[in-house]
């Protein structure tokens, strides 16, 4: 089947994992790490990048610190930053931490490049912290769509600020998060930007265009920004987000020896309609799933 669909559609590979709550039924990769290069297969081991898919790690640590009481659903954002209060829009002072996650903020998407325009200089010399804290003040000094919005407004915002908020309560960068509280807890390796930023034997992205894929070569400069990477990206392996998934999947099953609680992950996956905690919920069937696309993967 993947042969099949890299040869029909061009797609330069696929990676893929089948599992269920006893454990990974099968793993497979098919393709080429980059379209101009025959003999350069993809392995087990390469890395992909995940976009949006990005959301539910940052949703994990945040679901880690609310059980330890750092933080709750439920947390006004002006009880972890008072002194935004003068600096934000009205209508945002009143949201909670949860809003934010499930995407009931109402904040515009900043998805395009437009969304951007009029943002403050990030010096170099700032930490991503202080970018992120930047970056979420501007990004909530206009009007939200609607408040309080009871259908989710998808918006890589959220994630930002939501990241700040931990950020602040754990005294913890999320990059320090990421590595301490997810990938060592569950031995795998989570590494953030383009795949080929860690060697030349890593996957290229491909930017689709018309009817066929153009490669992104490292030396073009386009990379997200620092602030953004609690929202869209993380990279890893299959073998590694198949662990991660796996773990969500048997959290969700009640198996014991997990590092939260089932309601826990019931809530991260289910917890609310269309878009739960990282996770985006089919309101027809029992289904969580997501997507993540930064230009040149798709997760």
């Amino acid at each position: 089947y993947m042969k099949d669909v890299v040869n029909k559609y061009g797609i330069p590979s696929i990676a893929m994992a089948v599992m269920d709550s006893s454990g990974i039924i099968d793993m497979q990769v098919y393709g080429l790490r980059r379209r101009d290069n025959k003999k350069d297969s993809v392995t087990l081991q390469d890395r992909y990048h995940l976009g949006s898919n990005t959301k539910a790690f940052t949703a994990y640590w945040a679901a880690l610190l609310v059980e330890r009481g750092l933080i709750d659903w439920e947390t006004p954002l002006l009880e972890v930053f008072p002194e935004w209060e003068t600096v934000i829009h009205p209508d945002f002072k009143k949201m909670h931490l949860v809003q934010f996650l499930n995407h009931r903020s109402g904040i515009r998407p900043f998805m395009e490049k437009e969304d951007f325009y009029g943002m403050p200089w990030l010096r170099d010399t700032l930490s991503a912290v202080q970018h992120r804290i930047t970056f979420s003040k501007y990004a909530m000094k206009d009007k939200p769509k609607s408040v309080p919005s009871y259908k989710h407004e998808y918006s890589n915002a959220n994630y930002v600020i939501v990241t700040s908020m931990l950020e602040k309560v754990s005294g913890m960068t999320w990059e320090d998060a990421m590595q301490k509280e997810i990938a060592d807890r569950l031995n795998i390796r989570l590494e953030i930007g383009w795949p080929f930023k860690l060697g030349e034997e890593q996957p290229l992205g491909h930017f689709a265009e018309k009817h066929h894929f153009l490669i992104h070569y490292p030396q073009r400069s386009y990379a997200l920004t620092d602030f953004l990477a609690p929202a869209a990206d993380l990279n890893v392996s299959i073998s590694d987000y198949a662990i991660f998934t796996l773990d969500h999947l048997r959290g969700y099953m009640g198996t014991e020896g997990l590092d939260l609680k089932q309601e826990t992950y019931e809530k991260l996956l289910d917890g609310y309609p269309s878009y739960s905690i990282g996770w985006i919920k089919n309101i027809y069937a029992k289904l969580s799933s997501h997507s993540g696309y930064a230009g040149s993967f798709y997760a």
